[in-house]
């Protein structure tokens, strides 16, 4: 990792002491900002990145054209929008690891589209399975993507706000590694609280009522197998954590909600970070909500070890504020592999999290949990399917199936190679591949990964149950009563339908993965005919809905589809 200082520059500062000669070079520069999305996966189309919105706020602000688009890879190849752009001379491209192989065809594309323009690849969200051109490695990625991609100009390691403008001003940073070489002028980053307002607030790429928004850069957690808390630093000294107060923030949801968002995706790794004052920040949030009141319905990722400390008053205050949405990482359900993973909480920790989310039935509860894991064996497996049982989530096909994703450079790629399970080779950005240490769990992976692949129907399940959890959160969120009122015992129905089902899968499932350890070969859940459960689940939610049927005006505050990333639906490996 690069030993430069990390400068932090105020933004508005930086912006209005720019040079006249700086402004008139700026306001010459015309930027489209790609984001490559696999054209299967609908769900990735939904929004566009955060750290791209915020290159496009920032670029703009500073009097550059921007422009955005998608770009659709398909099996057939690389589908660029039909009208071409005119007068561009950047081309700024989002890359993501799970369509890394397709880079070589996206960037051919735009470069035979836009000759004259130079073609540079930003840092990747701070997002689960696709940060990619940061961490202590981030040097050499970046001149490894150089040599695969001899059409690209320019790769920007870190976050990337300052960087970009630099380049554009002819003035390249450290930060950017070019076909000829390294920037020579010194690296710096702007205050996350000092950037302009995401470029899709704008409503400039916003689609529906709904958007991804960030309160916080960074994780103060020393996991090993968490990319945010590694990818986020390119340089030893950079920030662990670098957020927006609270009361700035609550002013920018304000501002959302005058342009119409209500469904807020705040993509921070855990929103109660930073250390001790996090979990008091939360409650001044939700008071704040209150006593502005201000409607949203929030999405938020939170630490088991956090919520444990959060009592009953807590939860009330928090849905009472619209919070319908947690996500919390329990990763494992068996401690050795939550000691390798060096996470704080422990397996009775995540259960405890897992009771005080579940027993007041206010929220849709997301618990992130990795099954195959290079040191699990048959017996962990075993063991981390009972876990599961035991807090009633072997219903989700997710947890049962999801494989820990090791990136090239981090420290758990440093810990599987000290092991013995995969291999210190020459600079691989992406995903590393693993070995298992059990064949048999090997076996196993490699046979739920087919099945995510030839039985979608057991995906769309799981999708319609997250999707009927949100509806019934979102339903018991204060902004919707009148809603709710108008469901009556509709909603009581719905959801004793949906806890059955639940329940029926949780043992279900719990049976059939039970069985491929004695056989990861045989046959899984014959007789079970999972799609005609898909469309008993959307049946349900459509006799929910039917309450709406005679109303004006359609409720647009109730529903949003849950979001899947290539991986969680079409698995990963071969």
């Amino acid at each position: 990792m690069s030993t430069e200082t990390a400068v932090y520059l105020d933004f508005v500062t930086f912006e209005r002491s720019l040079k006249p000669a700086d402004r008139a070079l700026l306001e010459k520069r015309h930027l489209l900002f790609s984001y490559p999305v696999r054209s299967e996966n609908e769900f990735e189309m939904a929004d566009y990145p955060v750290s791209q919105g915020l290159l496009m706020a920032a670029c703009g602000q500073v009097g550059c054209q921007v422009d955005g688009e998608m770009a659709l890879i398909a099996s057939t190849g690389v589908s660029l929008p039909e009208q071409a752009k005119q007068g561009v001379t950047h081309v700024i491209i989002h890359p993501m690891i799970s369509s890394i192989d397709d880079l070589p065809d996206l960037v051919a594309a735009y470069r035979q589209r836009y000759p004259d323009a130079l073609i540079v690849l930003q840092n990747s969200d701070q997002h689960q399975h696709e940060k990619l051109i940061g961490g202590p490695q981030s040097d050499e990625i970046s001149h490894e993507l150089l040599n695969r991609l001899p059409q690209v100009d320019w790769v920007l390691r870190g976050f990337s706000e300052h960087a970009l403008i630099s380049l554009l001003l002819g003035l390249p940073t450290q930060a950017a590694m070019g076909q000829n070489g390294q920037g020579k002028n010194l690296s710096a980053f702007f205050t996350l609280d000092s950037l302009p307002q995401d470029f899709e607030a704008g409503g400039q790429t916003s689609k529906g009522r709904s958007i991804r928004v960030q309160r916080s850069r960074g994780c103060l957690s020393g996991c090993t197998y968490c990319i945010e808390g590694q990818a986020n630093k390119s340089i030893e000294s950079e920030r662990s954590w670098d957020g927006v107060p609270i009361e700035n923030f609550i002013d920018r949801l304000e501002r959302l909600g005058e342009k119409g968002f209500f469904f807020i995706n705040v993509i921070d790794s855990s929103f109660e970070d930073p250390g001790k004052r996090g979990l008091d920040d939360l409650r001044r949030f939700c008071g704040l909500l209150i006593e502005r009141k201000l409607k949203f319905s929030f999405k938020l990722h939170l630490r088991a070890e956090n919520i444990v400390k959060l009592c009953p008053d807590d939860l009330t205050l928090m849905k009472k504020a619209g919070v319908d949405v947690i996500v919390s990482g329990l990763e494992s359900g068996e401690q050795t592999e939550l000691d390798y993973y060096r996470k704080i909480a422990s397996t009775e920790t995540n259960r405890q999290a897992c009771i005080q989310l579940e027993e007041q039935n206010f929220f849709c509860n997301i618990f992130g949990h990795m099954m195959f894991a290079p040191m699990t064996t048959v017996d962990i497996y075993r063991e981390k399917i009972a876990f599961l049982h035991s807090i009633n989530r072997c219903w989700d096909f997710l947890n049962m199936t999801n494989r820990l994703l090791v990136f090239w450079g981090t420290r758990i790629h440093q810990q599987i190679t000290e092991d013995g399970l995969a291999e210190r080779q020459c600079v691989n950005p992406g995903w590393v591949d693993y070995r298992f240490k059990d064949l048999i769990v090997g076996q196993i992976d490699k046979r739920v990964n087919e099945m995510k692949r030839q039985h979608p129907e057991f995906l769309d399940l799981n999708n319609l149950i997250y999707d009927s959890m949100n509806l019934e959160s979102r339903l018991l969120n204060p902004a919707n009563a009148h809603y709710l009122d108008m469901a009556a015992e509709r909603f009581d129905v719905f959801r004793d339908r949906l806890n059955k089902r639940k329940s029926l899968l949780n043992d279900l499932y719990r049976d059939g993965f039970q069985k491929l350890a004695g056989d990861p070969d045989g046959a899984f859940l014959e007789g079970c005919d999972i799609a005609k459960e898909a469309e008993s689940q959307r049946q349900d939610m459509a006799s929910l809905l039917k309450f709406a049927d005679d109303l004006e005006e359609k409720p647009e505050t109730l529903f949003l589809h849950t979001w899947l990333s290539s991986v969680n639906r079409f698995g990963v490996g071969d």
